[in-house]
């Protein structure tokens, strides 16, 4: 019973050894690559950055205070303090 375990744990050690040591079957076997970890991540940081903008259009704020918040945004969100005044002004409720 041992010697059957032991053989069929070395059985097993070498499958893993080969799926370690072939590199294409690692890519196989990989759901994201690089390239697309790169661009989900980009999708994120977009949608992070835009998102003062989408938060005041779902707070239902008026037309012209969307406009202001998405102008703020655009222009002076890289500086993040910007961004923070966008996300601020898109949190008040219409009124």
């Amino acid at each position: 019973m041992i010697l059957v375990y032991i053989f069929n744990y070395n059985k097993y050690v070498d499958l893993l050894k080969k799926l370690l040591y072939n590199k294409n079957m690692i890519n196989k076997i990989k759901i994201f690559n690089n390239k697309s970890k790169g661009f989900i991540i980009m999708i994120i940081l977009i949608l992070l950055y835009f998102l003062p903008i989408i938060l005041s259009i779902f707070n239902h704020n008026r037309k012209y205070n969307i406009f202001i918040i998405s102008i703020i945004n655009i222009f002076f969100g890289w500086t993040i303090i910007g961004w923070i005044i966008a996300l601020i002004l898109s949190n008040i409720k219409k009124g």
